[in-house]
């Protein structure tokens, strides 16, 4: 007889025994229908053990597009294409544009290129004109010049005896003007020198080209109608070992330079050009809209 025939009869022993009232007689009846229950704790700890595998169940799983499309499901957008390969990455999204140059940081004045309106040349005329009235006896008329270059401070000279004037810096950067290249003029510049011109106040272009280039520069300012008349001073360098700054001084000496402008602070004072910190020079800008004014080169070519 088989074990499992046994335990059948020993069960339905049992159960007579039951029937009968013989409850006395049921400690082995017990013992023999625990022997499952215990059995199957034993397969369920070697299951656990690792020492018993059941059956493999294959359970579905659902495609990796399925579950993309869930993520990035938007109303009204098409449903992306699934993406290649084993696993998505996300990645930041990017914007292509059309620009060929950065931008300037927030803050910063633009040092070469691009025209000045009206308004921009309306400031620097005004200014000038502002100080040129200011009479020679009796007022105090302070120059565009730094009184103390090496103090960093924004103080100026004085200059009431000395005929009003400003000086342009005609050079981009630390480039000489391009002579040879089409100029193309500026009328809110050229009408703005006009009125200078009525007011008295004299205007000197300054520029690193030597003297011997004198007649081609002038050349240019008439051609540009910014010196139609070519009465306007020219300060140049005597030789090319000299400096823009000393041809400024120089000027300086015989009249009194109310305004500049220039595409960069070198052309204020040179000291910019030797500066190791500097924030040392931030003092200065009040001189900015002040007697100095960033303007683009006035002869700039096309």
């Amino acid at each position: 007889m088989t074990p499992r025939a046994r335990t059948g009869r020993s069960r339905a022993a049992c159960a007579l025994l039951v029937a009968l009232g013989a409850a006395p007689m049921l400690s082995g009846c017990i013992a023999a229908a625990a022997l499952p229950v215990l059995a199957a704790g034993g397969v369920a700890k070697s299951r656990a053990e690792g020492s018993v595998r059941g059956p493999a169940v294959d359970r579905p799983v659902a495609p990796a597009s399925q579950v993309a499309a869930a993520r990035v499901a938007i109303p009204g957008e098409p449903d992306p294409a699934p993406p290649a390969g084993p696993a998505a990455v996300d990645t930041p999204a990017y914007r292509l544009t059309t620009l060929t140059q950065l931008p300037p940081p927030s803050g910063v004045r633009p040092a070469t290129g691009g025209t000045v309106d009206g308004r921009g040349w309306d400031a620097f005329a005004a200014y000038a004109r502002r100080q040129a009235s200011i009479p020679v006896i009796g007022s105090e008329r302070r120059s565009a010049m730094l009184a103390d270059p090496s103090a960093m401070k924004p103080e100026t000279r004085i200059c009431s005896v000395q005929p009003a004037s400003v000086l342009i810096d005609l050079d981009p950067g630390e480039t000489a003007v391009d002579l040879n290249a089409a100029i193309p003029a500026d009328p809110a510049l050229a009408g703005r020198l006009a009125a200078l011109r009525e007011a008295e106040v004299i205007i000197g272009w300054v520029s690193s080209r030597t003297a011997d280039q004198a007649g081609m520069v002038r050349r240019a300012l008439k051609a540009s109608g910014l010196d139609p008349q070519g009465r306007d001073e020219l300060v140049l360098l005597r030789f090319p070992e000299e400096r823009k700054q000393t041809r400024r001084d120089d000027f300086a000496k015989s009249h009194c330079v109310v305004a500049i402008a220039g595409d960069q602070k070198t052309d204020f004072d040179e000291l910019f050009a030797y500066l190791r910190n500097p924030a040392l020079a931030l003092p200065l800008e009040r001189l900015i809209g002040a007697g100095w004014f960033i303007a683009p080169p006035p002869l700039a070519t096309n």
